[in-house]
C-alpha cells in the first residue's frame, strides 16, 4: 500500500458518507448535518412516527384478540377489537398514503 492510498480512500469514505446522509433524513441529532449539506432538512416528526408506530402495534393486537375472541365465541368482545383494529388501521392508513411530500420536512409529518 503507497502512503498516497490512506488519504484518498478516506476522502472516498468522506464522500460515500455525505451521499448516504444526503440520502437520509436522520433523527434529533442529525440537524448539524443537515446544515452542511444544501437541500437536506433534519426530521422534525419523529413524534409522529411514534404514534404511527403505537396505532400499528395496536392494529396487530387487536386484530390477533379479535380472531381469538371471535374463536373461542366471546362474539362481543370479537366486536370491540375488530372496532380497535379498525380504527388503528385506518390511523396508519391515512399517515401512509399521505406521502412522503404531505408530511412535511424527512417525509414523517
Amino acid at each position: 500500500m503507497a502512503g498516497g492510498d490512506v488519504p484518498d480512500a478516506a476522502r472516498r469514505r468522506g464522500e460515500a458518507a455525505r451521499v448516504l446522509q444526503a440520502r437520509s433524513t436522520g433523527g434529533p441529532g442529525w440537524a448539524g448535518i443537515a446544515r452542511t449539506l444544501p437541500g437536506v432538512e433534519a426530521d422534525q416528526g419523529l413524534l409522529a412516527l411514534a404514534l404511527v408506530w403505537v396505532a400499528g402495534v395496536v392494529l396487530v393486537y387487536a386484530a390477533l384478540f379479535a380472531t381469538g375472541s371471535l374463536i373461542f365465541g366471546f362474539y362481543r368482545n370479537a366486536v370491540v377489537f375488530a372496532l380497535l383494529a379498525a380504527v388503528a388501521g385506518a390511523l396508519v392508513w391515512r399517515t401512509l398514503s399521505q406521502g412522503p411530500d404531505a408530511r412535511g420536512p424527512g417525509g414523517s409529518r
